[in-house]
């Protein structure tokens, strides 16, 4: 399976009131030698901008942050393993997608961040399984 580069869809949905709240993140992240490293496309930021406005800054970092503690995370758990010692991880948020009552911050930043983990560990479970076949030996 190729993944390097390919990209993961993570999503989240909760139900409050009788209503869903969904957050989705489309990322792609790819293995790196670099410092980690969360980008934005504009066209995902002008998802989070028409989603939550005023809000906007917030909401970034929560999906910015998270998916740069994931990747860091990621990297440490591999370190000292032979071929990929060294590797980090980077990343580019493609497209956000949100709806319910968005002017629920705790819970959008809840969503968003759930969405944009479970991304990133659709990404390296592929990549680990690529590179250490004998998972579980």
């Amino acid at each position: 399976m190729a993944c390097e580069k390919s990209t993961f869809v993570g999503r989240k949905i909760h139900a409050r009131d009788g209503a869903n709240h969904l957050a989705e993140v489309l990322i792609r992240a790819w293995p790196s030698t670099e410092e980690t490293r969360v980008d934005f496309t504009p066209a995902a930021l002008d998802d989070l901008r028409t989603a939550f406005k005023d809000d906007f800054d917030h909401q970034k970092h929560n999906v910015q942050a998270i998916l740069a503690a994931h990747m860091d995370s990621a990297a440490h758990s591999i370190s000292g393993m032979p071929d990929i010692d060294g590797t980090t991880f980077g990343g580019e948020v493609l497209h956000v997608r949100v709806e319910g009552a968005t002017a629920d911050r705790k819970l959008f930043g809840f969503l968003l961040s759930s969405a944009a983990a479970a991304a990133f560990g659709q990404f390296f479970e592929a990549w680990y399984m690529r590179h250490h076949q004998g998972f579980g030996d």
